[in-house]
């Protein structure tokens, strides 16, 4: 599991208060990513944002930088923050601090966020995940989450999507027999190969555009060899029928 700290830094010129001031919230936010994207699949608050300081500076430290410098290094320092972070608010504070007509008063809020990062590996966990922002969206009905979501999980399985399955995929032997016995090429004529106009890939729901290599397995269902030989390395069965390759 990863883990970052992101600094949000917002700065005003003419703050609310009659005092130059600093303040640090602190948040910590988690987030759950597929394996092979950068698309959260889980992004929520864990910890809402908390004040970890309300610094109020000195007037006559304003007027002088290097004092100014000192006061906000020894007001932070017991923070442990970044040094990068550090840097960059004490910077925001000082040009603040001489770019302002009001006396150098200003008032910062520096948003502090502990990022968790982790990678979702399991297929029955990224369909969950995809499941959860279907009722946050309200697309999914959000009563009795858990029984809908086996009851999900349950249909896909009943379509040969098993996300923990212990079946053995077809041997490469009878795999390479099928792609020498199946495989075609698709032209722009399909009536010609045997399937009608309109046919498209069970697996892909594309139609095949000349070109496309295909292969048609014993049971007469035509795919994609790019949709099926994937399938065959974990099933031994024709994503459709279920006819075992092996039987054929």
């Amino acid at each position: 599991m990863a883990t970052s700290i992101n600094l949000n830094l917002l700065g005003d010129n003419y703050p609310v208060f009659p005092m130059s001031t600093v303040q640090v919230l602190y948040s910590e936010r988690y987030q759950k990513l597929r394996y092979d994207s950068s698309v959260p699949l889980e992004d929520y608050v864990t910890t809402l944002p908390t004040s970890l300081l309300f610094l109020q500076i000195p007037h006559q430290f304003i007027l002088h930088p290097p004092s100014h410098h000192a006061y906000l290094t020894s007001a932070l320092s017991h923070l442990n923050l970044p040094p990068q972070f550090l840097h960059q608010i004490i910077s925001l504070a000082l040009n603040l601090a001489t770019n302002n007509s009001l006396l150098g008063s200003y008032f910062i809020v520096a948003g502090l966020e502990y990022l968790r990062v982790e990678q979702a590996n399991d297929d029955d966990e990224i369909l969950r995940a995809e499941f959860r922002d279907m009722v946050n969206a309200g697309v999914a009905p959000s009563d009795d989450i858990d029984d809908l979501l086996n009851d999900f999980m349950n249909l896909l399985n009943g379509f040969g999507w098993e996300s923990e399955s212990t079946e053995e995929g077809a041997s490469t032997s009878a795999i390479d027999e099928l792609v020498k016995n199946g495989g075609f090429v698709a032209s722009s004529s399909q009536e010609r190969q045997g399937f009608d106009v309109g046919f498209t890939c069970s697996v892909c729901l594309e139609e095949p555009q000349a070109g496309d290599k295909l292969i048609r397995m014993n049971c007469s269902h035509v795919y994609h060899q790019s949709c099926l030989l994937p399938w065959l390395q974990r099933h031994n069965a024709c994503p459709n029928c279920r006819c075992k390759l092996d039987e054929q």
